[in-house]
């Protein structure tokens, strides 16, 4: 069995790198474990091309199921991201499908404007994407008025992977509900 570091979310302060170009991260999917060397880090920064619109929402309505185009990434690749709410919205994050995220046996968290007042560095924000499995957004407008958009911001580091064949002598579990295939 591999000698293991499990990584797990709510880590204070700016986003650190999960595992550095020749260690190795062991990725939890569909009920079993997959192991990868990581070959190159790549920021992903926080700006427009991390922006996702999730378009206009009347006002105390919601959109449900939503996937974030942007969160799409290519084979071999899992991304360690945050987000930012930008306007006057709370969003829910589901990973996957239908299963939430953030949540409790009566409560599902959610994140708002507030959030980046609290958790400046939007420590509790961070989900791991991998591949093409990214999350669903219920997006709702918690005001009084009709809003244009509907905008969340995501950052954070994207990793280059190289399968592994067998189980490594070491490695760091990449955990959450979100990591399912």
């Amino acid at each position: 069995m591999a000698e293991l570091s499990t990584i797990t979310t709510h880590r204070n302060g700016p986003i650190q790198p999960l595992a550095k170009p020749g260690e190795n991260v062991g990725v939890w999917l569909a009920a079993a474990w997959h192991w990868y060397e990581v070959i190159r880090l790549e920021p992903w920064q926080p700006s427009n091309a991390g922006i996702q619109n999730f378009g206009a929402i009347v006002a105390g309505a919601n959109v449900n199921a939503t996937l974030a185009t942007t969160l799409e990434f290519d084979t071999n690749r899992v991304a360690q991201l945050r987000c930012m709410v930008l306007d006057d919205i709370r969003v829910r994050v589901f990973q996957p499908g239908a299963a939430g995220k953030f949540v409790n046996v009566d409560a599902h968290s959610e994140i708002g404007l507030l959030s980046a007042q609290i958790d400046p560095d939007a420590a509790l924000t961070e989900f791991y994407v991998f591949e093409d499995k990214q999350p669903l957004f219920r997006i709702e407008n918690p005001t009084g008025y009709n809003l244009a958009q509907s905008r969340v911001m995501f950052w954070g580091i994207q990793y280059l992977l190289k399968p592994l064949a067998a189980e490594p002598a070491r490695a760091t579990k990449l955990m959450g509900t979100g990591l399912a295939g």
